[in-house]
């Protein structure tokens, strides 16, 4: 969980070990649907909101405050914004499930 939060600030090969090790993990042994993605605070500060970060840990693009999402990152913007969560998991069929900060999906 610590590696996923701190993505922005830390690019040293080892925290995208652990956050692929973590993210890859947690999929093999859920049943929910195909994860795409996950959503989550920017640590950059402005002009950066947001990003969307790929599982293999790769942060796919950075969102700018005054930037139009999709509907589904638009609602995943809107959760990501609250305290409660540290990300949330984005699946292919539209849906999202907020992660908070212990590692806890809210299903």
């Amino acid at each position: 969980m610590t590696a996923v939060t701190q993505l922005d600030t830390t690019t040293g090969p080892d925290a995208l070990r652990a956050v692929t090790s973590y993210v890859n993990s947690i999929y093999q042994e859920s049943d929910l649907g195909n994860p795409v993605a996950l959503f989550a605070r920017c640590q950059l500060g402005e002009p950066y909101l947001d990003h969307l970060m790929s599982l293999d840990g790769t942060i796919l693009t950075h969102f700018k405050r005054s930037e139009a999402l999709a509907p589904h990152l638009a609602a995943a913007r809107a959760l990501a914004r609250s305290d409660a969560y540290a990300f949330i998991e984005v699946y292919d069929d539209g849906s999202l499930v907020p992660v908070r900060a212990n590692g806890q999906p809210i299903t």
